[in-house]
């Protein structure tokens, strides 16, 4: 990483319920045996905008077009629902939930995206997949396992989201994996 840059990106932060908290550790405990390293809830978000290494200077400049452009978008919620993996059954990686209703959240994406042009490269939005990443797979040893686990959450409901702020954090990178430091965050308002 370059000298005086930050790891960043920009997301949604999902705030946790006790019941999500309860189901969270039941695939957990279902999947104890298996190489998972999972994401601690306190770090649980939706990415709009993985920005990588930002300068010092330009860290100034996103939180600033940040707080003049998304503020007027008006609050919203979606529904997290479903469980699957990135890749296959057969060489799983990534461990998601789904998102329903979402609208309103890619609508909030491409906002920043827009407000970003100026400063940032162009982002490919058609690619956008807004899900929860929950956990990163090493290896799984019993693949039937984890088949009869996702079909069981095929179209479970686990929570609804309601996204009133967004956040820009700074990704810090140690053994435990990653932990996360808002550098800003910004409410959103509406039209005011």
């Amino acid at each position: 990483m370059p000298l005086n840059s930050k790891r960043t990106f920009i997301a949604v932060k999902i705030k946790t319920d006790n019941i999500f908290l309860h189901e969270l550790e039941k695939i957990r405990k279902d999947l104890q045996m298996e190489n998972i390293r999972w994401v601690k809830p306190d770090n649980l978000h939706i990415t709009l905008r993985f920005l990588g290494d930002t300068s010092e200077n330009l860290v100034n400049k996103i939180s600033g077009v940040m707080e003049k452009h998304v503020t007027k978008t008006q609050p919203f919620s979606f529904v997290i629902r479903s469980l699957d993996v990135f890749r296959s059954l057969k060489y799983p990686r990534v461990m998601w939930m789904g998102l329903d209703n979402t609208d309103a959240l890619v609508k909030l994406k491409n906002i920043v995206d827009k407000s970003l042009s100026g400063l940032l490269p162009e982002e490919d939005t058609d690619n956008f997949n807004p899900h929860l990443t929950i956990g990163r797979m090493k290896y799984i040893n019993d693949r039937e396992l984890l088949k009869e686990l996702l079909a069981g959450y095929m179209d479970h409901k686990f929570m609804d989201v309601n996204v009133d702020q967004l956040f820009f954090f700074e990704s810090i990178l140690d053994r435990e994996g990653a932990s996360y430091k808002v550098i800003s965050s910004c409410k959103l308002r509406g039209n005011y």
